[in-house]
């Protein structure tokens, strides 16, 4: 079908469950005009000022909210299993999370940044006192990621809430479920009409067209948990992991194995190259080879099911050829490597791939990874700088060897003996590119959704005049 065709407003879009494609919801497609329609309602809702939510009226919104959330909790999450096939243990803990984070936004509200005080006088100027507030700066629009269905918009529309601000949400195309359903409970919970627009499209000129507007506000990427769609290759080659060569390889493994797989390597910061040194690379790589052939991979919905699908039969086809790619150039295959069903992808692990090949130089998001060994600590950081990301991952026992190679690396976030791929909202550190989320980032991008207001008054009564006006 030609593209253009694709983004018809005529033709719905259809939400398909990633394990086995079956339909769970039929959206009627929006147009950029409709894009624009909401935009403008937005915007006159912004501008005018007898409509603005009282502070009180917000914190009641944002808390209803979070008890409607709560008390919906299984059926939230069993809807990010079905239209992300994130394994349902991950989706409760992504509505958790969502939970808090409407809380946070919430308490946020009544910590308002207002203030006043003696401003100075200028030479033969009385003293004025000056008090500032801060007012809602614009529209946010707000995108949804597939990796985050829930998690992504509640972010940005509950931090939209509390600043004051109306706002405007254009889901993930594969994941707009879990967003509509965000939507829906703040109009139960008593959000005035149009607060919340929701626009269901896969035309990213519509989103184009939003940010361009003097009055939109982005939030950060942070905020949005990464890009919205899966289709291209973004950008890096997926996260380093650097294991010292004094790390327990059984240790060492647990926590590699967190970080490579959660969400079948879907997630931004999932772990896809491990540079392991000589003494313990080949006995890493095997005792991770043998506890991976061992991941329950099936459907989602399942407790027990630990890797489920990819977001479409298209990522997985791509994750395959990575695979084969590196396994054609000289890399040693330790496990999987195998398609199960159109987006069932087995776990891999690949020894040694050369340099040169894909997954070494691409972002897979799929459930691959490559352990790579180093034995000169220049020509690993070389290596793993090659492809420079913004998060990286140092396993070492001793910490002063841990920190040096952290300092060396040029990833602006590095965690020590820990993963990288938390989820959305959940990384416990803050950069300026990163994608990272935690509750004192909330309040800084909800301060910067709002303007600060000066008011100077004069407190001296200015003199009568001499005669009366004519």
């Amino acid at each position: 079908m030609p593209e253009a065709a694709a983004h018809s407003p005529d033709i719905p879009l259809v939400v398909t469950n990633p394990f086995d494609q079956s339909t769970i919801g039929t959206l009627a497609r929006q147009s950029a005009v409709d894009a624009n329609q909401a935009l403008l309602l937005a915007v006159d809702l912004y501008r005018n000022r007898s409509r603005r939510l009282a502070r009180e009226r917000r914190f009641g919104i944002l808390e209803h909210a979070a008890r409607l959330m709560e008390s919906r909790l299984a059926e939230l999450s069993a809807r990010v299993t079905r239209e992300s096939g994130k394994p349902y243990r991950e989706a409760l803990a992504e509505a958790r999370l969502a939970i808090d984070h409407v809380r946070t936004c919430a308490a946020a509200v009544l910590s308002p940044s207002d203030r006043s005080g003696p401003a100075a006088a200028l030479p033969g100027d009385d003293t004025h006192v000056v008090a500032t507030s801060t007012v809602p700066a614009g529209v946010v629009v707000a995108q949804g990621c597939f990796r985050d269905p829930l998690g992504s918009i509640v972010r940005q529309a509950a931090a939209a809430i509390a600043a004051g601000c109306p706002a405007i949400v254009l889901p993930a195309p594969d994941t707009p479920l879990s967003c509509i359903a965000f939507a829906e409970i703040l109009e139960e919970a008593d959000l005035p009409e149009n607060w919340i627009q929701t626009v269901v499209t896969d035309d990213n000129q519509a989103a184009t067209e939003l940010a361009r507007h003097p009055l939109a506000i982005l939030p950060p990427r942070a905020a949005r948990g990464g890009s919205a769609g899966p289709d291209a290759a973004e950008r890096g080659a997926g996260v380093p992991a650097v294991v010292a060569g004094d790390i327990d390889v059984y240790e060492a493994r647990e926590i590699l194995l967190r970080g490579c797989f959660r969400h079948a390597g879907q997630m931004h910061g999932s772990i896809q190259r491990i540079y392991a040194h000589t003494r313990i690379a080949t006995r890493l790589a095997t005792q991770l080879a043998m506890k991976v052939s061992g991941i329950r991979v099936g459907d989602p919905a399942r407790e027990d099911t630990e890797i489920g699908p990819l977001i479409r039969p298209a990522a997985a086809d791509r994750i395959s050829e990575l695979v084969q790619d590196a396994v054609d150039g000289g890399g040693q295959l330790l496990t999987g490597g195998q398609k199960f069903t159109d987006t069932l992808y087995a776990p891999t692990v690949i020894f040694n791939p050369r340099p040169q090949s894909r997954l070494m130089t691409e972002m897979a998001s799929g459930p691959a990874v490559c352990v790579i060994p180093w034995f000169k600590p220049d020509d690993m950081l070389a290596r793993v700088d090659s492809s420079p990301t913004e998060r990286a991952a140092v396993l070492a026992r001793d910490i002063g060897t841990a920190v040096e190679i952290a300092d060396a690396l040029a990833a602006r976030s590095v965690l020590i003996n820990n993963h990288t791929a938390f989820p959305p909202g959940s990384m416990p550190s803050e950069t300026g590119t990163d994608l990272v989320c935690d509750h004192r980032s909330l309040g800084r991008w909800i301060e910067g959704m709002q303007a600060e207001k000066v008011v100077a008054v004069n407190p001296a009564r200015p003199p009568l005049p001499d005669t009366e006006p004519a």
